[in-house]
Order: structure tokens, then sequence, then C-alpha cells
């Protein structure tokens, strides 16, 4: 049975809804790598060894799932997952959910618009570089730790992945 799972693509791939899907599907929480980060979402940072321990507390667990863009500090999740999903959306896709974000938050709770501009050019940067939030970088973490692996490039292909995990959940419970 799966039991660990992480979750990993660019921004506003869809990572979060995918892995609190994941979550109330399958019964297993789930962690924010962006809630590891933070202190205070996008603006007070953790300490790189804090959140080090923080990802190895949650890999210690039996069961979890994480989501996240980054790796520099997150390869534990990669290590240890069952499964790595990887979400390559095309990155209209990825700017009209970040969009979707920004205007759907509340005003305590949402970034300016420049912000979610220039989170919107970085996305654009994820399939072109090997900086630690990349798609070069998810693919090497991938290979390095020989995980088992589903890539995501469409939209409908997470509502096979959800058939394929019902099919699983069937048969563990027999």
């Amino acid at each position: 049975m799966i039991n660990k799972i992480h979750i990993c693509g660019n921004y506003g791939s869809g990572k979060s809804s995918l892995a609190k899907n994941f979550s109330d599907y399958l019964d297993i929480p789930y962690h924010s790598l962006d809630d590891i980060k933070y202190r205070t979402k996008y603006y007070d940072l953790r300490p790189v060894d804090e959140r080090i321990t923080r990802i190895e507390e949650i890999c210690n667990q039996q069961r979890w799932i994480t989501e996240g863009t980054w790796s520099d500090y997150a390869e534990r999740a990669f290590e240890k997952a069952d499964l790595v999903v990887l979400i390559q959306l095309p990155i209209i896709v990825c700017d009209y959910n970040i969009l979707k974000r920004h205007f759907s938050r509340r005003e305590g709770e949402r970034t300016t618009f420049l912000e979610t501009i220039q989170l919107m050019k970085e996305a654009r940067k994820y399939y072109k570089t090997s900086q630690p939030v990349s798609l070069k970088s998810h693919q090497y973490l991938i290979r390095k730790h020989n995980k088992n692996n589903i890539v995501i490039k469409k939209r409908k292909d997470i509502n096979l992945l959800f058939f394929d995990l019902s099919i699983m959940k069937q048969i563990s419970s027999r």
C-alpha cells in the first residue's frame, strides 16, 4: 500500500489541491512545504536547519503526504516517499491557477498583484533552469532515489490517478 506520497511541480500546478484530495480520499495527513518554509506565509522564513528537522519529523511518520515546489530542503521527502507525483502542466494552466488563487483569496491573505506577476515569472523558469525549484531538479531527485513516480501532464491524468488509487484501495482492503 502507498502510505507516503510526495507531490511536486511548478507554482500553480495544483499540488495543494491534489494533496488535499489525496488526504481526504486516502485518510492520510498532508503537509505543505510552504507551511514548513515560512513562519508567516510568504514573509517570515524559517532557518533551513529547522525546515530540514520538520521534514525529517514528517518522514519518520508511518503515513504522510507532502507537497511543494521546494527540493533544496525537502530531499528527504523524495527519498522516503513510496510514490512521487510530478505535476508537469502547461505554463498557461499554471498562470491561470496563480491568477485565480490571487483573486480568490481574502484581502488579508492576498499577495500584491505585483507579487503575483513575479510568481508567474518564476513559474516560467521552472521548465528552463536547474535551480532547486525546477523540473530538472525534481526529475534528478526522482532518479537519484529510484522512486516510483507518476507524471501528470494534463488535468484528466488526475482523474485516472484517482481511479488507480481506488483500485489499489479496494485490493488492499480485501
